[in-house]
Parts: structure tokens; C-alpha cells; sequence
């Protein structure tokens, strides 16, 4: 969310100032008179998902101390006062209790096993879409111990606070007697553009699940817009998609990593993982068990799909998270037996704040030195890209051979899913670490970035209007392997979008106006609320089409009858704009709500 600036930073209430030392004798020296700061630029609230806000709201970094040349500032933190005395001064070290690649070890050993589990169990009980469901308990009760019960062993029992931390460095030192200077307030100047990136990136969300609801896809009311034959209308969403799915989710993931370091280093773990949670597992939480078993409620209510069975009682449910049709046992209307909805819990959407806050949990006990690098060339990122890519197809392939292309509700099939997501967030921390977006992207860079994405757009567009779309609609084979063997143009293709799109951005969004900063305040309601009313104008448009058209659905929320590609442009432009207009609207009003906007 947009959030208010403030003239003077909040410094760091245990922040002990280092005095200046002659070098020569050791001997303090005493400062008149405080050096002059350089401006630095502040981030404003993160997206998504407020799911990205959750970090920003917290952020108000410590302003450092002026010193002398050549005397630094130790950045170091550890558990206890002894372990810091092991730890060289001069390291800048992540305040955080395991090693950070023991950790990823664990964390990712812990991953392939999950995934053979599931593989082994689909394969023999055909049980995989509830396993695939299912996992996201045991991270729910990770997160839940971890945040909530000290000492629970995952972090220790209190963290060192930052006052004793410098004391013990000061003497091991053997420093001489500190002179504490008082500064003046330190102005910060906002990065105005993250703002308007966030309001971007959301209303791509809303058009991305829009045109899915028009593809027979998507959580609710849906259509089809062919049966047989090609499709201008999936031709256009397929390329759509190969954009959007592989840069709005790890983009707004990274700007999510970009926002924790700041509030973990000023909170410390146990406070920085419970405010996480205040602002995003509550909302997690409403949704999952509440609001989005309602939103099915909602179109079961509205269509009233009628079952293609002939006796009361069978359910046509594929996985634990679907619409269940459960047929009634009566049927009032004596011809078919109507569906109705089963509950049960589904992230929906939602899932981003489930793994946003297992990835900030994760992120809250990894120690070790910051990583410091400068941003990698293309290159570079293109390597990592396609080794990431790859172990996202083989993930993603087991994940559907096991019976689930989910996985604790996250997608799994394609690039720009799984992998990438923690790409992203980790990204996100280690460009806020060594200030990669307080000037401009190198402009090779960018360079690279354009070229790659020029071409990789161009051979998946070509693809899908010359072979996959003319051969047939969306779900059968032929489309499925020509999508899933895009995955190889994709991979490097997320990083090369998100850094064109970083770049426009700051170079030409860096603005702030009072339409910009309303929807820049409601993007994370957007996020929240935006399927109930995609599935609201959803079902506006299908009273629109003609009188005789067959407005029946069968098992499902999708109608039976195609719509045709004229009408599925001409309904997706109109779900779209109105949900946008009507989402953006009473996203900020519900900023400018004094308790309310605390949790939003």
C-alpha cells in the first residue's frame, strides 16, 4: 500500500553511535559538528499483494552514525553475546541464527521429498491432488510454531538486542571512550515509482484471472470460447500469458524480498515474523476457510449448474480444492439434478500470502554474511534462468504425473511458478542489500533484457498462431506440449520481463498524483477482492448475451455452449474495466479507513 512519508525517519532506539578515533593514537576525538547526509531513497509500500505491503509498512530503517574515514560501523548479529565476539568486526552480517546454505540444503532436500511423496502416492492410490492440497498444513503449523512459540527451537529463545551487540564488538575492539553526536533528522526521498509499479502489476493480476474465466479456467463463473477448431480469442490469451505468468507473481515476490531485510534488521525475527502475520496470515486465513468457499458459493448460486449423473448423492469433484458438484438428493425442478456446492477451504488466489510468509519465515533464521555482489549481466541471469526452468519442468512434471499440478496450492506447471517465486523473493533481498535500485539499471542490461524478450515473444507468438491454436482448443494435447516446451523460452524470459519492466518504471513512472496514490493505496483490496467481482460481472455479461442462447452449465461453473470469440473479447474487456474501476475504487476508500486500513 501507498504509504504516508515521514519528514524524520525512525532511528534505531538501541543504536549505539561509534565515536571517530585518530589513527595514529587511538585517542577518541570529539565531533562538533555532524557531517552532512547524503539523501537516500525510501520505498514505498509493497503490492500484492499487500501481500508485498506486509513488509513495507514496516520499513523505517536506522539512520547509520557520521564517521570519520576509515573507521566503519560493524554490522553483525548473533545469539548470544560470546558467538558475536567470534565474528570479524568488518563483516556485515544478516541478523539470523543458521547458515544460509545449510538451510537451503534443508529447505530443498525437504521439497524433492515432498514431491516423490506425492508422485509415489498419486501413482498407487490416486490420492496426489489431496496430498498436493494437503501440504500447505504442515507449512501452516511451520509458520504458526515459529511465530508464536518462543523457544520452539526453529529460533532462539530471546534475540540479542542491537545496544549489548555493539557493546560486546566496542570491546573486543578495545575501543576508546565513545562520543555520542546528535544528529539531525534525515530526510528520504520516496521511490515514488515502486508505487505505480505496484498498481501495474496488480492490474495485470485482475486481466490475467479475467481472461482465464473466458478460457474455461479460473476460480468461478466461466466461459468457452470455441469447442472445435482454432481461436483468435485463446491464440491472443495464450500469448498473453506466456507475458504475464512469468513476470507479475516473482515480481511481486521480489518486491516483497526487497522490503524484508529493513524490517527484519530493525524488528529482529520473533517481531518481524508476527507483524507478517498480523497483516497477512489473518487475511490468509478469512479467505481460505470464509470468503473463498463463499465466492463458490456465490456462482453455484447464480448459475446453478445442473450434474450429469442420474442419481442423487455423487460428487463430481476432481481435487479437495475444486468445486465440488455434489448432486442434491431432491430435485424441485423434477428434470436434472442440480449441483451444489460442497465447502471446503481454497486459497484461491490467496496462496501468494501462504508462501509469502513461509519464504519470510525461511528468510528469518538464515544467517550469514550479506551477499554482496554487483547486479550480473544477462548472461549471467540467463544461465541461472534455464537451470531454474529446468528443475521447475521436472518439478512441475512429477507434480502432474502424481495427479496434482499444485502444490500446497502454489502452481507448479510452468516457468514463472514454483522456483521462480523463490527466485524472486530472494532476488529481492539481496538487490535491497547492495542498493541495486537507488540509480538506474545498467543500460546493457536493459539492452540484453529487450533483445531476449523481443525474440522469445516472437517465436511463442508465431508458435502458437501457425501450429498450436488452428490445431485445437485449450486442453488438448497437441496445445498442452507445444505450452509446456515454451517453458524453455519462459525462464530466461521472467527475469528479461522484470527487468524491462523495473526499468520503465524507474526511469518514466517515478511521478505521484492523487489517482496514482488512491490506487496505489487499494492495490492490495484489489488483490483481496477482485475475483468476487470478475465472478459478479462475469455473470452481468451472460444476462447480456442473447435471449436464446443456452445459458446452462453442467458439473461446473463454465457454460456449457461456447461463446464464440467475438463475444469472449468483447465479455473480457467488460469483466475487466469493470472490476478494475470498481476494485480500485473501494480499495481506497477502504484505505481511508481508520481501524481497517491497519490490516489492509
Amino acid at each position: 500500500m501507498h504509504e504516508d512519508i515521514e519528514d524524520d525517519p525512525v532511528q534505531d532506539e538501541n543504536a549505539l553511535p561509534t565515536a571517530p578515533t585518530d589513527v595514529e593514537t587511538g585517542e577518541s576525538v570529539k565531533v562538533a559538528e555532524p557531517q552532512p547526509q547524503e539523501t537516500k531513497a525510501e520505498e514505498p509500500g509493497e503490492p500484492e499483494e499487500k501481500a508485498a505491503e506486509a513488509s513495507s509498512s514496516q520499513e523505517a530503517e536506522s539512520t547509520p552514525p557520521a564517521k570519520a574515514d576509515g573507521v566503519s560501523e560493524p554490522e553483525t548479529t548473533s545469539t548470544d553475546t560470546e558467538d558475536l565476539l567470534h565474528h570479524p568486526p568488518h563483516e556485515e552480517h544478516h541478523p539470523t541464527y543458521v547458515n544460509i546454505w545449510a538451510q537451503l540444503r534443508i529447505f530443498h532436500a525437504v521439497f524433492w521429498l515432498m514431491v516423490v511423496i506425492l508422485v509415489v502416492a498419486g501413482v498407487i492410490t490416486g490420492a496426489g491432488a489431496a496430498i498436493g492440497w494437503g501440504y500447505q498444513v504442515p507449512m501452516q503449523i511451520f509458520i504458526l510454531i515459529v511465530t508464536f512459540v518462543p523457544g520452539s527451537g526453529f529460533l532462539p529463545k530471546k534475540a540479542i538486542k542491537k545496544e549489548a551487540r555493539d557493546k560486546a564488538i566496542i570491546a573486543d575492539q578495545e575501543a576508546p571512550e565513545v562520543v555520542v553526536v546528535d544528529k539531525p533528522p534525515q530526510k528520504k526521498a520516496r521511490m515514488i515509482w515502486l508505487d505505480n509499479l505496484k498498481t501495474f502489476l496488480i492490474t495485470g493480476v485482475v486481466l490475467g484471472h479475467t481472461g482465464t474465466a473466458f478460457m474455461g479456467q479460473g476460480a468461478g463463473i466461466g466461459f468457452i470460447p470455441v469447442k472445435d477448431g482454432g481461436s483468435w480469442f485463446m491464440f491472443f490469451g495464450f500469448s498473453l500469458a506466456s507475458a504475464l505468468k512469468t513476470t507479475i507473481v516473482p515480481c511481486f515476490f521480489a518486491i516483497s524480498g526487497f522490503f524484508a531485510p529493513s524490517s527484519l534488521d530493525r524488528k529482529g525475527p520473533q517481531a518481524f515474523l508476527k507483524a507478517n502475520f498480523m497483516r497477512l496470515g489473518i487475511a490468509f486465513y478469512v479467505f481460505w476457510l470464509i470468503l473463498n468457499p463463499l465466492l463458490y458459493v456465490m456462482g453455484y448460486g447464480m448459475i446453478s449448474p445442473t450434474a450429469s449423473v442420474t442419481s442423487g448423492g455423487t460428487t463430481n469433484q476432481t481435487s479437495p480444492a475444486d468445486t465440488a458438484c455434489v448432486v442434491a438428493d431432491d430435485d424441485p425442478t423434477g428434470g436434472d439434478f442440480m449441483c451444489q456446492y460442497q465447502y471446503f477451504p481454497n486459497s484461491a488466489h490467496t496462496w501468494f500470502l501462504l508462501w509469502l510468509l513461509m519464504f519470510q519465515t525461511v528468510y528469518a533464521h538464515v544467517e550469514g554474511p550479506a551477499i554482496k555482489m554487483d547486479i550480473p549481466s544477462f548472461g549471467w541471469i540467463f544461465k541461472k534462468a534455464l537451470i531454474l526452468t529446468l528443475l521447475q519442468m521436472l518439478a512441475g512434471f512429477l507434480c502432474l504425473v502424481g495427479g496434482s499440478p499444485l502444490f500446497a496450492e502454489m502452481p507448479m506447471l510452468s516457468a514463472g511458478d514454483g522456483y521462480f517465486n523463490m527466485a524472486g523473493f530472494v532476488v529481492g533481498i539481496v538487490a535491497k542489500r547492495n542498493k541495486w535500485l537507488e540509480k538506474p539499471l545498467p543500460a546493457e542490461l536493459v539492452r540484453s533484457s529487450r533483445l531476449y524478450a523481443a525474440g522469445a515473444m516472437g517465436v511463442i507468438t508465431c508458435t502458437l498462431f501457425f501450429i498450436a491454436t488452428p490445431l485445437a482448443y485449450i486442453g488438448s494435447t497437441p496445445v498442452f506440449i507445444v505450452y509446456f516446451c515454451f517453458n524453455i523460452l519462459m525462464g530466461p524470459l521472467s527475469p528479461a520481463l522484470v527487468i524491462l519492466i523495473v526499468d520503465f518504471f524507474q526511469t518514466e513512472m517515478n511521478f505521484k498524483t492523487d489517482i496514482s496514490a488512491w490506487m496505489a493505496d487499494g492495490a492490495f483490496v484489489v488483490y483481496l477482492i477482485h475475483y468476487y467481482f470478475v465472478n459478479i460481472y462475469s455473470y452481468v455479461f451472460i444476462q447480456m448475451l442473447p435471449a436464446g442462447f443456452d445459458k446452462t452449465a453442467s458439473d461446473s461453473l463454465v457454460l456449457d455452449k461456447a461463446i464464440g470469440d467475438a463475444s469472449a473479447f468483447g465479455g473480457c474487456l467488460f469483466v475487466f474495466g469493470m472490476s478494475v474501476l470498481t476494485c480500485f475504487i473501494i480499495g481506497g476508500a477502504m484505505k481511508k479507513i481508520p481501524v481497517i486500513k491497519n490490516f489492509i
